[in-house]
């Protein structure tokens, strides 16, 4: 179950850093959805 839990975080991670790669060229849409991201967790 943990080795399960840390692929799914690490494939969380890995999508997220895609993301914030793909929207870091489009700043400021990407600002936005950074901003309103930390401000719900």
């Amino acid at each position: 179950m943990g080795e399960v839990f840390f692929m799914t975080k690490y494939d969380q991670q890995l999508k997220f850093g895609m993301i914030k790669q793909y929207l870091s060229g489009r700043r400021g849409l990407g600002e936005i959805i950074w901003f309103s991201c930390s401000r719900s967790s």
